[in-house]
């Protein structure tokens, strides 16, 4: 859910974009854990810094194995309108099954997927997967932000950079970051993953 601070940044931004006269989208970025405890996943993080440097307020959200899904989506922000979620082999099934509740819940909602696993195995993800709308390849935030500024003006993906839909006909590039480009990851899970014992930092090379 939004912390206080969350919701008083996405209150100043919807007022902000009432006076201009637009409607700001909220994402949600979603990571299915194999873990019992807070991990931060970077990946996310970095999407969700990216998009609020352009205004666009995101929320960081976290489904452990314990959690149940239709109790987890009712936690999930009502004016979410994409959700994202960062894909591995590892949960799949448990991608799978939460984006269905979720299409349940907010039946107008756009979704999509990125990551390693998403990347490579696109189009078999495309075809086990129906209610997802499309797959980020590569590094996530310049392709997430463009994705969501086409979607908001109603315009086709086909043509979008490193965004694989069922209607593409070309090849996509998966996409790359220049790191010094970008924002510091945000650390919404840093405190509570430290609080609850984690004192380790795992390192593990992977962009998209």
């Amino acid at each position: 859910m939004l912390c206080e601070e969350q919701k008083r940044f996405h209150s100043l931004l919807c007022l902000e974009a009432q006076r201009k006269g637009m409607v700001l989208p909220m994402v949600s970025l979603i990571y299915v854990s194999d873990y019992m405890k807070t991990v931060e996943h970077l990946g996310t993080a970095s999407i969700k810094a990216y998009l609020e440097t352009k205004a666009i307020p995101t929320s960081l959200h976290t489904v452990y194995e314990k959690d149940d899904l239709a109790s987890f989506v009712l936690t999930l922000p009502y004016d979410s309108h994409y959700f994202g979620f960062p894909l591995f082999h590892s949960n799949t099934k448990r991608v799978y099954e939460l984006i269905k509740i979720i299409k349940k819940h907010f039946p107008k909602s756009i979704i999509f997927v990125g990551g390693p696993f998403a990347t490579l195995a696109s189009e078999k993800v495309l075809n086990d997967c129906l209610d997802i709308d499309f797959i980020v390849l590569g590094d996530g935030e310049l392709p997430t932000y463009n994705a969501i500024q086409l979607c908001e003006k109603n315009s086709t993906l086909e043509g979008a950079d490193s965004i694989l839909t069922r209607c593409d006909q070309n090849k996509k590039v998966p996409g790359v970051v220049n790191l010094k480009e970008i924002s510091w990851p945000a650390r919404d899970y840093l405190e509570k993953s430290i609080s609850e014992g984690n004192r380790n930092a795992k390192i593990y090379a992977s962009r998209g």
